[in-house]
This record gives C-alpha cells, structure tokens and sequence, in this order.
C-alpha cells in the first residue's frame, strides 16, 4: 500500500503483483468505509505480457498543482509507471512512462512534501535513488 494520501485527499490507491494492478477506492470521511473508484483497477503493464510482476510499490504526491502517481514493477527489467491523476481520482498514463531507471531496481517509493523529488530504496544494497520530478509534467528525470 501507499504511504498516507495528502492531506485533503479521500482516496486510497493500491497496488497489487497479482494481477498486476492498481486498485482506486473513495474512503467515506465519516465512516472510513471504502468504496471502488470507477475505471478501476488500472493495468500496469500491457495486457499481452502472459506474466505478473513479481512486486509492486506505488507513490502519491502532489507537484505543484497536480498530483502524480509512481509505481514501481519488476517484470523482465525494473521500471516506475508514471501517471498523472485528474480530479475524479482516476489514473492516465504519462507519455515518457515507464521510466526506466538506469539498471536500479527500485523498491519503496515516496514523493517528498515539496513535490520536487520521488526517492526510492534500492533493494540490493539498502541505497536510496533520488528522482526529479518534472514540475509541469511530473515525469522523473
């Protein structure tokens, strides 16, 4: 799961290995029942691949304006799935997405509060890789 959604934010995103999707649920303010977001669950990989991605950690933050999210997959190479999320809380798809990040194989994710950086563990050797985030399109450099 996520770390907690931003403040303000009645949402909660999921990200799951089998069947290799994100699930999207509205959280009720007053009972904290969760309820399925429509257009859910989102798949993180086309829909030929015959395989699962063995795991899945997903980031939400916002950057300036908008918010973005970054999910990490491990399929036959590692990569971060970048979405852009509208207001309704639903899930597009970056045009440079997947990033690939440069033979690191990320592990969990977290936007900074600033918006500026997307810092990630490496799960080999306990590094911590830091990404830019573009501010207009929130794509990682």
């Amino acid at each position: 799961m996520a770390p907690p959604p931003p403040s303000g934010s009645s949402k909660l995103y999921v990200a799951s290995g089998f069947p290799g999707a994100i699930s999207g649920y509205s959280i009720d303010p007053s009972t904290g029942l969760l309820a399925d977001l429509a257009g859910f669950p989102v798949a993180t990989f086309p829909s030929t691949v015959l395989a699962f991605p063995t795991s899945m950690n997903i980031a939400v933050g916002n950057v300036g304006s908008k918010q973005f999210s970054y999910v990490t997959t491990f399929l036959d190479q590692c990569v971060i799935s970048e979405y852009a999320i509208d207001s309704s809380g639903m899930f597009a798809g970056l045009a440079d997405s997947p990033f690939l990040p440069n033979n690191d194989c990320p592990a969990d994710l977290v936007v900074d509060p600033t918006g500026k950086y997307l810092y990630a563990t490496g799960p080999e050797n306990d590094d911590i890789l830091e990404f830019d985030i573009d501010q207009t399109t929130g794509d990682l450099t």
